[in-house]
C-alpha cells in the first residue's frame, strides 16, 4: 500500500487556520497540544536495524533489555544481531525472503527481528492465541522455508509445526540466562521436549557467512502481524521498516517524557501489533530500556512492576480492571512511573477515574495515558496529550496522524462533535494484507474532495480540541424499527445505573442482545431488574431478546481483551 505522504516531515505540521472551519481534517486542532518540531527524515528513511544502531553506538554499554533479572547491553545486542544475521544467511536465506516465528516476549525473538531487518528478511509472527484451525491455515499458507519456535511454546504446538513439512529452529527460552539459572530451570520444569527431526538453536548458528549487504530499504516488509479475529476471521498485516520507525518518530516529538536508560515494561506478546511497535520498537530507537515479560497475566504485571519499578507500564482496560477490582496495587509506592498507558479496548471516563484514582494513592504524579488504534495502523492513532487532556476521550491523533468522522449514509466530513464512523491516515499505516489486494483496497476510502481516507470500522467523532472519542465498532449494532441500535449507546444507558462497575454489551448474528456487567453487590436481582425496565422503556427495545448476566469479572482472551464469544453465554 502506498504512503499517504511522500514527504517525512509530513510527521509534523504545518499552517494553522486563523478561521476555524469546524472541519477536524481542515483545522486539525490538536496541532496547538504539540512543541513545533520536526521528524529526523534520516530516522525515517532507514530500516529498524539501522535506526536502532544508530541511536545507540556510542552507549554500546548501556542496557538494552532485561530478562529474568539479567541486564543485556546494547553491545551484546549488536553481536548477536551481527551473528544471527550471519547465521540467516549461511543458512540459506536472502533479502526478501520471509521466516515463521512462534515466540515471544525473550532476547531470541528481538535479535532475530533485528537480524531480519537487517538483512531484508520479513517476520511472519504467528497469533498463538488463534485457535488451532486458523494457526494451521497461516503456517502452511506461508512461503517461509523456516519456523523458529520457543522450546516451551515448541512444546504445545509440535504435531502442528511438523506437519508444516518446514525446518523448524527451536530456541531454548533460557538460551540468554546464565547456565547455572538454566539448569535450576531446566530441573524445576515437568514439560519435556522432544526435539527430533528440529534444529538445534546452537546448529543453527554454526553457518555462519557475513558476504551479504545491509538492507537499506525503509520500504522493505519487516513483520506480518495478525488480527485477533474480534471482527471475522484474523488478517495478516504487512508492516514495513518505516512503520515502525515512523512511529518511533511520532513519540520522539511528542511531549511524552521518555529519556534514554528509561525502563519500559512490554509483557504484551510480540505477535500483537503493539507489543511490538509501540512496546519495543519504538523505545528501542530511542535508548529506552525494555524490560521482557513472556508470560501475559495481570497479575504477573503488577508483580513485575513492582520488581523492576519501571517508568513506563502498558496494559489493556481487561487489566486494568483485574488490577482495580482486586486491589493488586493497594498501599504499594508507584512513584517511580512517570508513564501509565491503558489502551486495547475504548475506555469510559469512569473507567479513567478509577485507574487515576489508583495512581493518585500510590504517589503516581501522572494521570493514566490512553491510546486508540488498530493493528493495520501498527498499533497507535492517538494518545493523551500530557498538557490538555479529557477523561473518556482517545486522547489526540499523533504527528503526521489525521482523523476525522464521516457520516455512514452521505460519506460526508462531520464536524466537530457529529459522531460517524472513524477514518484516518497515518505514516505508519500498513502495506497491505497479505495476499488480499481486494480486501486492502476495501480498507481504503476517497472522500467527496478527493482525499484518501483509511478505515477503522469504529463509530466515534473529534471535538473542537482536538480530542478523539471512539464508542465502539460499528457492526456492534442491530437493526430494529428501521433504526440503528449500536451496543455501546446501550452500554452507556446501562452503566449510569448505581451499582454498575462496568458494563459490557454484546449481539449475535440473530440479533440476541446480551448485557453483561459486573455490580457492586454478588446476585443483585434488583439492578437486572432495573436493566431489564430500561432497555424496555428508555431504550426503547421491547420485542428484541436480550439477557442480563452478572460477572465476578469478565472473562478474557489470550489477547488481553473481553472475550467476546465467552459474554454470549445465558
Amino acid at each position: 500500500m502506498e504512503r499517504i505522504n511522500d514527504e517525512v516531515n509530513d510527521l509534523t505540521d504545518e499552517i494553522m487556520l486563523d478561521v476555524a472551519s469546524g472541519y477536524p481534517s481542515i483545522d486539525k486542532p490538536w496541532l496547538k497540544w504539540y512543541e513545533k518540531n520536526t521528524a529526523n527524515s534520516n530516522h525515517v528513511n532507514s530500516t529498524v536495524w539501522k535506526n536502532v544502531y544508530e541511536c545507540n553506538k556510542q552507549f554500546i554499554d548501556d542496557t538494552a533489555l532485561i530478562f529474568q533479572n539479567k541486564k543485556l547491553t546494547y553491545r551484546c545486542l549488536f553481536s548477536e544481531v551481527e551473528r544471527i544475521a550471519n547465521a540467516l544467511v549461511g543458512n540459506g536465506l536472502k533479502n526478501g525472503d520471509r521466516i515463521i516465528v512462534c515466540s515471544t516476549g525473550t532476547p531470541e525473538t528481538v535479535y532475530i527481528l533485528l537480524a531480519c531487518s537487517k538483512v531484508g528478511i520479513c517476520v511472519e509472527m504467528i497469533n498463538l492465541s488463534l485457535d488451532e484451525e486458523t494457526i494451521i491455515s497461516s503456517i502452511s499458507e506461508s512461503l517461509a522455508p523456516y519456523i523458529f519456535c520457543l522450546d516451551k511454546i515448541y512444546i504445545r504446538v509440535m504435531k502442528l509445526l511438523k506437519e508444516s513439512g518446514k525446518k523448524i529452529v527451536v530456541i531454548p527460552a533460557t538460551y540468554s540466562l546464565s547456565g547455572f539459572i538454566q539448569l535450576i530451570l531446566k530441573a524445576t520444569t515437568k514439560e519435556k521436549c522432544n526435539l527430533k527431526g528440529t534444529i538445534g538453536w546452537e546448529e543453527f548458528l554454526r553457518k555462519q557467512d557475513n558476504n551479504y549487504e545491509n538492507n537499506e530499504d525503509p520500504e522493505s516488509a519487516l513483520v506480518i502481524v495478525y488480527s485477533s479475529g474480534s471482527t471475522g476471521k484474523p488478517k495478516a498485516i504487512i508492516h514495513s521498516n518505516r512503520s515502525y520507525t515512523a512511529m518511533s518518530e511520532q513519540y520522539r516529538i511528542c511531549e511524552y517524557p521518555f529519556k534514554r536508560n528509561d525502563k519500559f515494561l512490554n509483557q504484551i506478546p510480540f505477535f500483537i501489533a503493539s507489543g511490538l511497535s509501540f512496546m519495543l520498537m519504538a523505545p528501542l530507537m530511542q535508548g529506552i530500556t525494555i524490560i521482557l515479560e513472556p508470560e501475559y497475566e495481570p497479575k504477573k504485571w503488577v508483580d513485575d512492576i513492582l520488581k523492576y519499578k519501571p517508568n513506563v507500564i502498558c496494559a489493556t482496560k481487561s487489566f486494568w480492571d483485574v488490577t482495580i477490582k482486586e486491589k493488586l496495587f493497594a498501599n504499594k509506592n508507584l512513584s517511580f512511573v512517570n508513564i501509565a498507558v491503558q489502551g486495547g479496548e475504548p475506555n469510559t471516563k469512569k473507567m479513567e477515574d478509577e485507574i487515576n484514582t489508583v495512581l493518585k494513592e500510590c504517589n503516581c504524579k501522572q494521570h493514566v495515558v490512553v491510546g486508540y488504534g488498530m493493528s493495520e495502523f501498527n498499533g497507535t492513532l492517538s494518545t493523551s496529550s500530557l498538557k490538555y487532556h479529557k477523561e473518556g476521550s482517545a486522547g489526540i491523533p499523533l504527528p503526521g496522524v489525521v482523523i476525522s468522522s464521516f457520516d455512514t449514509v452521505t460519506g460526508k466530513e462531520c464536524k466537530n462533535n457529529e459522531r460517524g464512523e472513524i477514518m484516518a491516515t497515518s505514516p505508519c499505516v500498513m502495506k497491505g494484507y497479505l495476499n488480499d489486494v481486494a480486501l486492502t483496497e476495501k480498507l481504503r476510502w476517497s472522500d467527496s474532495e478527493g482525499r484518501v481516507w483509511f478505515r477503522t470500522g469504529d463509530i466515534g467523532y473529534v471535538d473542537e480540541q482536538g480530542e478523539v472519542y471512539v464508542l465502539g465498532r460499528a457492526i456492534d449494532a442491530i437493526k430494529y424499527s428501521e433504526k440503528t441500535i449500536y451496543m455501546f449507546d446501550i452500554e452507556k444507558m446501562v452503566q449510569q445505573l448505581p451499582g454498575i462497575v462496568t458494563c459490557k454489551v454484546v449481539s449475535n448474528s440473530a440479533n440476541k442482545i446480551y448485557i453483561n456487567i459486573i455490580s457492586q453487590k454478588k446476585n443483585d436481582i434488583e439492578l437486572v431488574k432495573a436493566i431489564e425496565t430500561r432497555v424496555l422503556n428508555d431504550i426503547g427495545l421491547a420485542g428484541i431478546d436480550f439477557s442480563v448476566k452478572i460477572w465476578e469479572g469478565f472473562p478474557i482472551n489470550a489477547n488481553g481483551k473481553c472475550d467476546r464469544e465467552a459474554l454470549m453465554t445465558e
